[in-house]
Parts: C-alpha cells; structure tokens; sequence
C-alpha cells in the first residue's frame, strides 16, 4: 500500500553497468518501471562514474552519482532536492570527488564544470533514450 500523498517515497537500487558514461538500456527501463511503480525518487548506484539524470513523468531517476565512498579518487556528486507545494520537484547537483577516502564538496570553477560536465550527461541521456 502506498503512503499518504505528503510522504516522499525513494527507492535506490544497484545497477551492475560498471564505469560506462551512459546507463544501459536495462537501467533506463528499471528507473522508469520503478516510477511507474509509484516511486517518487529513484537513486541507482554501483556504476563508480557519474551518469546523469533525468525526470520521467516528472520524478527524478539519477542513474549514478559515482562513488561517495572509496579509496580510489574519483568525481561523485549529490543532488539536493526540494518539492514546493506545488509538488514539481526540483533538483541542484552538488558534484564532489574523494580523495583519501574522504569527499569534498567541489566550489568556484571546479564546481561550474562538473556541473556543466552533468548537463552534458543529461543532455546524452536525453538523447539516448527519449526519441
């Protein structure tokens, strides 16, 4: 049974498409199925690169945001999302690496290109998947 409405309901799973840019066809069906299921938010990891983004019937689905822990460097990221009353959400990417292990919180240029590198990726998704 599905909560009440003002309950956000996430669901993340492991999608096994290791170190590809794009997700796999089998991803994006999964994410989808998933909203269609009634998720509100689907977070996918295990991938270890980011992989970009999208809204499916105006839900979130973030295929990979890379590894937020390791102890091999690499770029990560976070998105913050907030839901107005007007119930559309809206997503920002915090993108991020790790180093030692530990993750860090990209600013100044760094930030502005990891995140036009994310729009880029949507945009390849976009393009992939959405004919």
């Amino acid at each position: 049974r599905r909560p009440p409405r003002s309950t956000l309901f996430p669901y993340t799973t492991l999608f096994r498409s290791e170190r590809k840019p794009l997700p796999s066809i089998y991803q994006v069906t999964l994410g989808r199925a998933l909203v269609d299921a009634g998720a509100d938010v689907v977070w996918g990891n295990h991938p270890h690169v980011l992989q970009g983004a999208e809204f499916y019937r105006g839900k979130p689905i973030m295929y990979s945001m890379g590894n937020l822990i390791s102890n091999l460097p690499c770029r990560n990221g976070l998105f913050r999302m907030t839901v107005p009353d007007s119930g559309k959400a809206k997503m920002e990417f915090l993108p991020g690496e790790v180093h030692g292990g530990r993750v860090t919180l990209l600013t100044g240029s760094a930030k502005r290109a990891a995140q036009v590198e994310m729009h880029r990726l949507c945009l390849l998704l976009l393009q992939q998947f959405w004919r």
